[in-house]
């Protein structure tokens, strides 16, 4: 198992705030969890080193309502669909 990467935050345009990790340098690459887990998946699994070593910057997003992040109000199915680009919106990194 790779060492935890640090848990960054930031915050939604609905107020809701949101967590995410990020493993490596270079090119973007988001790796979205599955429902009922979190981006440790992507750790645990030896799956975001994999993912790093060609050149990439790995963004492993907690949807709403998983691992770090907060749930907001109404967190349905639309809203945990639409989270990934929200997600990737709402943290962006404008120097990446």
């Amino acid at each position: 198992m790779e060492a935890d990467p640090v848990i960054h935050r930031c915050i939604a345009p609905d107020g809701v705030e949101l967590a995410y990790r990020q493993f490596g340098e270079g090119r973007p690459l988001i790796l979205v969890h599955g429902f009922s887990s979190d981006s440790r998946q992507w750790i645990d699994h030896g799956l975001a080193a994999a993912f790093a070593a060609p050149g990439h910057r790995v963004v492993m997003p907690d949807l709403r309502g998983h691992g770090a992040s907060g749930r907001g109000r109404g967190c349905r199915i639309l809203a945990l669909a639409t989270a990934g680009i929200g997600t990737t919106g709402a943290c962006a990194d404008p120097d990446g």
